[in-house]
């Protein structure tokens, strides 16, 4: 389990005096990810795909999860072909 940070924070309020401290904790550090070595050339196309999606969308931010998804369903077919092939 990784370290948690604490930071406190001056609370300044529209007079200008200083009120009081609040104290944040941040969440666990992570020393790593694992990612599968199979899934990545494929999360590397999703990952393509969903940025191409999002530019002929003109670049709209706010729908990173349909254009994610979007492009899974559009390669999915594409990598079952290539698995059954092998």
């Amino acid at each position: 389990m990784g370290t948690t940070d604490k930071k406190v924070i001056a609370v300044v309020g529209a007079t200008g005096q200083q009120g009081g401290a609040v104290v944040a904790t941040a969440a666990p550090r992570r020393e790593s990810v694992e990612t599968s070595v199979a899934d990545s050339p494929r999360l590397e196309k999703i990952r393509i795909r969903a940025y191409e999606i999002y530019i002929e969308r003109g670049g709209q931010p706010g729908h990173d999860l349909d254009d994610w998804f979007q492009g899974e369903r559009e390669l999915e077919p594409k990598v079952r072909a290539a698995n059954e092939g092998q």
